[in-house]
């Protein structure tokens, strides 16, 4: 399971993840809250994982609707797919996914240039937290 699945299952099903003392997500007891929740028989319904048009055209998420990205940010988050094309560098974890930076937003996709799948986006108050983050997950190994 990757990281970004973690956090649009505790976002899904509104489980506040545990933190450390620094404030960032303690990721082994995380993962640990949902194998405990996944015992207890959770997650029983089938997930919509299609891809759906929004009213302006541009990829959303299946039933949830979670992913809303402006006109800009999909701009944004399409010239980062091309510039990694052309060597730029964008972290991505252990099973291909990229997290693609945005002002205040990450975006988790499934790592294909052909067809990208946007599987979650991660809003932060600061950009200094969404840093800060970033480096806590490339410090530990889950991102590179």
């Amino acid at each position: 399971m990757d990281i970004g699945f973690l956090f649009g299952w505790a976002e899904e099903e509104g489980v506040d993840l545990p933190t450390k003392a620094d404030g960032s997500i303690n990721i082994p007891a995380a993962f640990a809250l949902y194998d405990e929740w996944k015992k207890k028989g959770g997650g029983g319904k089938a997930k919509d994982d299609g891809e759906k048009v929004s009213k302006n055209e541009l990829p959303s998420s299946g039933k949830s609707g979670k992913i809303n990205l402006t006109k800009q940010e999909w701009a944004q988050y399409y010239k980062t797919l091309g510039d990694e094309q052309h060597g730029n560098f964008v972290y991505r974890n252990e099973d291909g996914s990229r997290f693609v930076r945005l002002p205040n937003k990450i975006v988790i996709d499934n790592g294909d240039f052909i067809k990208p799948k946007v599987i979650r986006v991660l809003m932060f108050p600061q950009e200094e937290e969404m840093d800060t983050m970033l480096n806590i997950l490339a410090a530990k190994g889950i991102i590179k």
